[in-house]
């Protein structure tokens, strides 16, 4: 995805049976950011899809990716078997025919038109549907925040967050420390701490040692994002998507984070 061959991350996101909660707000502020395509299954929005109603001649459902211009693409899905698999399924597991339906169709566009995941709640491993979700890359909000905090900067793009039309970005430097210590909880009060005791004449040792702290996890981070981000199509199997969960943080550091006081170690 990223490179001179690369292309942008593409990815369906199925609103309507998404909670709305931080994961999926990000993904909705960063939709079309250095590239970034998400379309919804709510065709009210400006990045959505449309199925068709009915098949055509070649038995046939087109899948249109429609774009904030009217633009997009129109993909192709292959139609006979997905209506009886759904009602097959609904029968043996119980559940909704249109909405089984719908997901068995958008998990196959995603096997087949250069899609990098189906973010979803259906539950498609409850229902018989284990293998075929894997291969159609479906994650949900969290884990398509990963992926896509990836991305970003694999793009030189370090977003920490956006409301609107305004973002905040950070340096790269200054993204990977805070982003390296990002999950230890206690870490702005340790650092808050090691601060007032600096500044009040109690000596530096505390402060440097987090700073140094921070700057070594932080060379680890990039060393390993940029080692996964040279394979190319990142994010592509479940492993993929594991080894990428650290960059959920690219886009929702604690301000706390965000800045570095003076006498950083460097």
């Amino acid at each position: 995805m990223g490179g001179k061959w690369g292309r942008p991350l593409r990815l369906i996101i199925d609103h309507p049976g998404l909670p709305d909660d931080p994961p999926l707000r990000l993904l909705d502020a960063l939709t079309g950011r250095s590239g970034v395509q998400l379309f919804s299954t709510e065709v009210t929005r400006a990045w959505h899809l449309e199925i068709s109603p009915q098949a055509n001649r070649n038995q046939a459902l087109t899948v249109s990716f429609v774009e904030p211009d009217r633009g997009g693409r129109d993909c192709a899905v292959w139609a006979p078997p997905w209506r009886p698999k759904a009602e097959q399924t609904v029968a043996e597991y119980g559940g909704d025919v249109e909405e089984t339906y719908r997901a068995l169709v958008l998990a196959q566009a995603c096997t087949k038109h250069d899609l990098d995941g189906f973010v979803t709640s259906f539950p498609f491993a409850e229902r018989g549907w284990g293998s075929f979700a894997t291969r159609a890359h479906v994650q949900d909000a969290r884990e398509a925040a990963a992926l896509l905090g990836l991305y970003l900067r694999a793009h030189g793009d370090f977003t920490v967050q956006q409301e609107g039309n305004h973002g905040t970005f950070l340096a790269p430097h200054n993204f990977y420390a805070g982003a390296a210590v990002a999950p230890l909880r206690r870490y702005p009060d340790w650092l808050r701490l090691a601060v007032g005791r600096w500044r009040s004449a109690r000596g530096a040792a505390s402060h440097d040692l987090l700073r140094g702290l921070e700057l070594r996890l932080g060379r680890a981070l990039r060393a390993n994002t940029t080692s996964w981000c040279a394979r190319g199509r990142y994010g592509q199997t479940t492993a993929g998507r594991r080894r990428c969960s650290s960059s959920r943080r690219s886009c929702c550091l604690p301000p706390a984070l965000w800045t570095r006081s003076p006498a950083v170690a460097t």
